[in-house]
């Protein structure tokens, strides 16, 4: 595993009974890897980024 890859989120779980769920998990695929480079930048990990209701 390369150091980079230390400071990401980890798992992104998304409501399983809500209808829209592959459409929320695109979204929460999209945060997390804007964010990414901020992370890097502060040494930060997410283990789980979750949707909530």
């Amino acid at each position: 595993m390369e150091v980079g890859d230390l400071h990401k989120v980890w798992e992104i779980h998304a409501l399983k009974r809500k209808p829209d769920e592959p459409a929320a998990r695109a979204l929460l695929d999209r945060v997390a890897k804007q964010v990414q480079p901020i992370m890097r930048r502060r040494k930060w990990r997410v283990k789980v980024l979750s949707e909530f209701s």
